[in-house]
């Protein structure tokens, strides 16, 4: 099964006494039952996509100090910018794979 496993470094959200042994927070995103040639398939990875990178990133909702808002909204937007070129890749390795229906006369 294909599976997209991304993994980020939070030093912002990461509280002053951590050591460096910690573990980077991680996700799997299972893509290999998809039918990337669709539109329906292209927006389930979408959000499967997005769903991860909340997984990862620490949630700032209720939180009252502004530089954890500003950690976790970094985080959001550092992790969706680096999956981005990842999603591209997956797309065109699935459209090159996937042999098109040619019209003929």
């Amino acid at each position: 099964m294909k599976t997209l496993t991304f993994a980020l470094t939070l030093l912002a959200a990461i509280p002053a006494g951590a050591t460096a042994q910690q573990p980077r927070p991680e996700a799997r995103v299972p893509y290999g039952d998809l039918n990337l040639q669709t539109e329906a398939g292209v927006k389930t990875l979408d959000r499967r996509l997005a769903r991860a990178v909340m997984a990862v990133c620490p949630d700032e909702r209720g939180t009252v100090d502004m530089a954890r808002k500003v950690a976790a909204r970094r985080c959001i937007k550092d992790a969706s910018a680096s999956l981005s070129p990842l999603r591209d890749r997956i797309l065109a390795a699935q459209a090159a794979a996937e042999p098109q229906a040619v019209g003929t006369r």
